[in-house]
């Protein structure tokens, strides 16, 4: 007699899938062909022999006199913004304003600005603002050099500085590098500190906690570093 003795298995299968989402974010201006408004808002040079002005300077509370057919241009005392097309894969940014009534909050439609950005005539003023070159203010400007303070004192009690190029390899000669207003009354006033931004920095980190009702998010110290506890788990899941 034969006994045969029979041992039941089970075996497990396990089956983990990873996908990898990619999210670049690029920084710059929107100059592809989907913005139709950069062309619409292009600026113009100037103009010889001509009362047009292709800018214009309005010192904040300056006396003037409003062009209505301007005003309503731009929708008059409504709330506006660049109205967006397209679809949502495919976003365009169109030539209309559009607009949003200031008490109900209600959209009331939109204007187009095709066409109706040159300003008819010149703008009636008050002031009249002047701007100097880099290369002309070196030669004519109330400083021909630009004035770095240090924050010290000498022995009079005058305030240091250091004088500066107005023409550099950052300043070109082309710049602004002084502005001038010249009042009803006589007086002038001299803007000749032009200011560079020469560099930027864009962060983008994950964080773990969620938006408050001001859609803040508070991260820990060591979120936005590479000792983020993100980076460490997704190198043990990509085996990195």
């Amino acid at each position: 007699m034969q006994i045969f003795f029979f041992q039941k298995k089970t075996i497990y299968t396990y089956h983990q899938t990873y996908n990898i989402i990619s999210a670049p974010t690029k920084v710059g201006g929107w100059n592809d062909r989907t913005n139709t408004l950069i062309k619409t808002m292009s600026f113009k040079t100037k103009q010889v022999n001509s009362s047009f002005e292709n800018v214009y300077f309005r010192n904040p509370g300056e006396a003037t006199v409003t062009n209505p057919d301007v005003l309503k241009r731009i929708g008059e005392d409504n709330l506006v913004k660049f109205q967006l097309g397209g679809t949502a894969e495919n976003v365009t940014l169109l030539s209309n304003l559009e607009l949003t009534n200031k008490r109900t909050g209600n959209n009331i439609g939109s204007i187009s600005v095709a066409g109706k950005t040159n300003l008819p005539n010149r703008e009636k003023r008050t002031q009249v603002t002047t701007m100097i070159t880099a290369g002309d203010a070196s030669k004519i400007g109330l400083e021909t050099s630009i004035r770095n303070y240090t924050g010290a004192f000498d022995q009079d009690n005058n305030i240091l500085y250091e004088n500066i190029a107005r023409v550099s390899s950052i300043r070109k000669q082309h710049h602004i590098s002084e502005i001038d207003v010249l009042e009803q009354s006589g007086m002038r006033y001299v803007y000749g500190l032009p200011v560079y931004s020469i560099r930027q920095k864009d962060f983008t980190f994950t964080v773990k906690n969620n938006p408050d009702t001001n859609n803040l998010v508070t991260f820990l110290a060591s979120e936005p570093t590479l000792n983020s506890d993100h980076l460490k788990t997704f190198a043990k899941m990509h085996g990195y």
